[in-house]
């Protein structure tokens, strides 16, 4: 074999090891799912701080932890509103707290914000200006813009100042997203169906399937 021909077929097979050595570590390098089914336990009962919108006779339970500033959340807002509007009295949404602290700075003062609104009866006002106004306030010291929501909500602004800076709130706000990790939940959104895990629907009629199919269950 010539010397060219020595040099072409070193570079073919350096080539092909290197094409080899990338797949594999790229392979081994793709992220897993956070969380599984078999992995999620049992759904925490239905507890006196939940925030419940819909129908209490609803065929359908649909549970939500989540984060006021968590991006897949904002995203999926609009398909809960639209599932909820379409199945009326075969719905009710639940939402639980699941501030991701680590990686959003105000998660935890929008879950306050909301939770303090509740108090005031206008949780579920509240929870639709946040992931409505989403970008607006997730960059910023957002105190002041949920005062001002609390304002256009007619809340009284001194309690809702109060309930919005008290431990009792963020006790009860960890709380609930300690209850949330014990069963396996490590990302938001995270949805359960009369009870079951679904992983997140990818698309509207993704979502109106899971929750058709369990309406014609009963």
């Amino acid at each position: 074999m010539k010397a060219k021909e020595i040099v072409i077929w070193s570079g073919l097979i350096i080539i092909l090891i290197g094409g080899l050595w990338l797949l594999i570590n790229a392979v081994n390098s793709s992220p897993s799912p956070l969380t599984t089914p078999a992995e999620i336990k049992n759904l925490p009962p239905v507890s006196a701080t939940d925030f419940i919108r819909g129908n209490i006779n609803a065929k359908v339970t649909l549970v939500e932890y989540a984060d006021f500033q968590c991006p897949a959340c904002s995203v999926i807002y609009s398909t809960i509103k639209e599932l909820e509007g379409n199945f009326k009295d075969d719905l009710r949404v639940i939402f639980r707290f699941f501030p991701l602290t680590n990686s959003h700075q105000n998660s935890m003062i929008s879950s306050s914000a909301a939770y303090a609104a509740g108090l005031q009866g206008k949780f579920w006002e509240m929870h639709d200006l946040l992931f409505e106004n989403q970008t607006t306030w997730s960059n910023i010291d957002a105190r002041d813009t949920f005062i001002g929501y609390a304002k256009t909500l007619g809340l009284n602004l001194d309690k809702f100042k109060t309930d919005l800076d008290s431990n009792s709130t963020k006790q009860i706000i960890l709380k609930e997203e300690n209850d949330g990790i014990a069963i396996g939940i490590n990302s938001t959104p995270t949805f359960f169906v009369n009870g079951n895990y679904i992983q997140t629907p990818q698309s509207y009629d993704d979502f109106k399937k899971v929750i058709q199919d369990e309406i014609n269950k009963k």
